[in-house]
């Protein structure tokens, strides 16, 4: 029943959408409360006086020189992420971007000899 109510709905904007008969009730539970954790974690962004505009963070990501990251719309981020803007425009990342687990954005190393930026 689960599976009809959410092929319904995203059917709304992709007619051809349908899912995998291998998918279970469960699985599709255990998908929707990760990302709910994930877009949990991305208000906390909130606190630190920046909009989330739908982003989702995994778990153990490291945001360094926050201030100077722009992102766009439905921003993804994997579990395990080090994003350090440290550069004289930081870090772009446009509208529907994710960042796989395990990877890292770093702009600079350094503190004498800064870099300019990075735009994804």
């Amino acid at each position: 029943m689960i599976k009809s109510v959410i092929e319904k709905v995203v059917q709304r904007r992709n007619p051809s959408f349908r899912l995998d008969p291998g998918i279970s009730g469960f699985m599709l539970i255990s998908f929707a409360w990760s990302v709910f954790r994930n877009q949990l974690r991305g208000y906390k962004l909130m606190f630190r006086g920046r909009l989330p505009k739908g982003i989702m963070l995994g778990r153990n990501v490291s945001m360094r020189f926050i201030s100077r990251m722009q992102w766009g719309a439905y921003f993804k981020v994997g579990d395990d992420v080090e994003l350090s803007a440290l550069g004289s425009k930081g870090i772009q990342i446009g509208n529907r971007v994710g960042i796989g687990a395990c990877s890292k954005v770093i702009v600079s190393t350094t503190l004498n000899n800064i870099g300019d930026h990075i735009t994804i």
